[in-house]
């Protein structure tokens, strides 16, 4: 699936029916089971629809249940637990729609049914939309995917998926309104209609009720960037080199796509933009090269993007306990250019062995700097035994040399450990506590290696910390605000907590009552998705945010008693209506942080705001 294109109902529809019994089979466990039945018909003529298959979604988050029609358009959900609410919904193959039970548009706005219950279906007959899908030699194109999803603001329930046929062509019937049409060739190329490469400059489809259409498309021409890959010395070409293109300000994100050829050939498929090739050595004896910066056009080929490559270096060294010299296996190294900091692509690293013994390869011939990764009782470390990447010495690498590290002796790391309680005193059980980051709950909580969860008694330990002088937050994203060290609101002003190597530190905290801030949108259509997130006067994102499907409210929870501010991310239609760009502003109407107002929230009460999304 191409990212941003709406995945249709019927497509999920179809999944859930491959992964889940059909109703009747599922082993009666639970106590209390009923049924809901009905009658799937045309709404033209009233006749049985048979194979029309239904699927009831419950309110209680248990697993979907489905069943399809008989040969008299008959169903039974049979297994369904009693008094749970169910929303339907129908789908049925060749000219019949689907449908969510009594024709809403969206499963929000479906109506609920408990079980046991009668509904009825009576399915509309869409429109045929027929085409050909040929590629640019006019030949027909056999088992491309072909889709098409309604237009962001459409009251169409479902989209259609269908694949081309040995003579390319396609057939799918439609309800009336607009559609965006994706292509996915079996060549792994995909397009919009009509030959477009993104569904924000896509041509929309307008299905007209009652009026067949006919859709041809053509297979674009394939991008390409080709050329050889040679030995900087010698010229001679070197075959199985892999190459892939990166963003020209990542060339750490590189991962290899495509190899060269016996002949150092390659051609590697990509799409329009400004791109970093590069190139690296699946053997280690070759360093990635310095790679050649490209912009390229969609449908065309760009040639003659020739790379070379010289033999890599290698560091090695040893790694042992710093206290008791013994050996240590299976920490790994890492390879960084000495002057911009930034990973290397293409290295090659091998852990360290029984004796201690690691090595890095693959380097290009310059100054690099390499961090030992650690592990479970020993902290990372920068050969040779410095603390920081801009204290760790450069080492100078030879191509097709050998450069020696020498010995990096590693610290156990201190052990952070202390009680959460509430304001009476009683213990705070699953508060997260984090040593020098911040709580994200945007992205699913801590993604961060210092940081522990209190037991029910409200103690935790955290171990392994390396020495610092940093803050410490508390975040449990239940009835307690956000907290940091030296019981401050914000990050900024937190008092740091000193770790020392294998030693233990000492941290309580007295959480007080959440601030929440109830957030109510205008200025878009009801039901429309907004996302509102808080942060503190320093930046720091603070408590839990809170989606909010339009007017709302929404309520973000877990804040301290403080001034923050709200980041607003609304999705907001392109101009052809298939697809959204996301903009985001700052409460009230700032483009920035700086310009946003800050909103005061109390301790122990709710705080209401109206946020007015403006016109873009």
């Amino acid at each position: 699936m191409i990212p941003g294109v709406r995945r249709t109902l019927v497509a999920l529809t179809a999944v859930l029916l491959a992964a889940v019994p059909l109703a009747g089979s599922v082993p009666a466990a639970q106590a209390a089971t009923a049924t809901i039945s009905g009658t799937i018909t045309a709404a033209d003529t009233g006749q049985p629809v048979p194979l029309a298959c239904l699927v009831a979604y419950p309110n209680d988050g248990s697993f979907p249940q489905n069943a399809c029609s008989d040969s008299l358009g008959r169903y039974q959900l049979t297994q369904l637990s009693a008094g749970v609410q169910y929303q339907l919904h129908v789908w049925a193959t060749g000219p019949f729609l689907g449908q969510w039970a009594r024709g809403a548009t969206d499963q929000r706005s479906a109506t609920s049914y408990a079980a046991p219950a009668t509904v009825d279906f009576a399915l509309a007959r869409g429109v045929q939309v027929s085409g050909t899908v040929r590629d640019t030699e006019g030949s027909p194109v056999a088992g491309a995917s072909v889709g098409f999803q309604p237009a962001v603001n459409s009251s169409v329930v479902d989209g259609a998926d269908t694949t081309t046929t040995a003579n390319g062509t396609y057939t799918v019937y439609l309800a009336p309104g607009d559609y965006g049409l994706t292509f996915w060739s079996p060549t792994g190329r995909s397009w919009y209609a009509h030959g477009k490469y993104d569904l924000a400059s896509a041509d929309p489809i307008h299905v007209a009720a009652g009026t067949p259409l006919t859709l041809d498309d053509t297979e674009p021409a394939p991008t390409l960037i080709t050329g050889h890959v040679t030995d900087a010395a010698t010229g001679r070409p070197l075959p199985g080199i892999c190459t892939g293109t990166t963003e020209p300000a990542h060339p750490d994100w590189f991962w290899g796509q495509v190899c060269t050829d016996a002949s150092g050939a390659y051609s590697l498929p990509a799409t329009a933009g400004t791109w970093l090739v590069l190139a690296s050595d699946p053997n280690g004896t070759y360093a990635a090269g310095p790679g050649s910066t490209v912009t390229i056009t969609n449908g065309r080929t760009l040639a003659g993007i020739d790379l070379t490559m010289t033999k890599g270096g290698t560091v090695t060294g040893t790694v042992v306990d710093r206290v008791t010299g013994t050996a240590l296996s299976d920490i790994c190294p890492t390879a960084y250019d000495a002057t911009t900091g930034g990973y290397l692509p293409g290295q090659r690293t091998t852990c360290s062995d029984a004796g201690g013994a690691w090595s890095v390869g693959a380097l290009p011939g310059r100054a690099v700097t390499v961090k030992l990764a650690g592990d479970q009782t020993h902290v990372a470390r920068w050969a040779s035994d410095a603390d920081t990447q801009k204290s760790a010495t450069p080492l100078t690498v030879t191509p097709g040399g050998t450069t020696d590290a020498g010995t990096v002796r590693l610290y156990h790391g201190g052990t952070l450990t202390g009680r959460i309680t509430d304001p009476a005193g009683k213990p705070v059980a699953d508060a997260w506590v984090l040593y020098g980051a911040n709580y994200a709950s945007r992205a699913g909580g801590p993604e961060w290696p210092y940081a522990a969860q209190t037991a029910a008694d409200g103690t935790y330990t955290m171990t392994n910390v390396p020495a610092g002088n940093l803050p410490v937050e508390v975040f449990t994203g239940s009835a307690f605000a956000a907290y940091w060290s030296g019981g401050e609101s914000d990050p900024a002003k937190a008092d740091p907590v000193r770790i020392g190597y294998d030693r233990t530190t000492r941290f309580d905290a007295e959480l007080k009552r959440e601030a929440k801030l109830q957030v109510t949108v205008s200025g878009v259509p009801a039901g429309e998705y907004v996302v509102v997130d808080a942060y503190t006067h320093s930046g720091a994102p603070v408590g839990i945010s809170s989606d909010v499907f339009a007017p709302g409210p929404g309520t973000i929870s877990g804040l301290p008693e403080s001034k923050i501010k709200l980041k607003v991310t609304a999705d907001v239609p392109t101009p052809n209506g298939l697809t959204t760009t996301q903009h985001t502003f700052w409460y009230p109407n700032a483009t920035s942080a700086a310009g946003a107002k800050p909103i005061e929230v109390h301790e122990g009460r709710a705080t209401n705001v109206t946020v007015t999304v403006p016109a873009f």
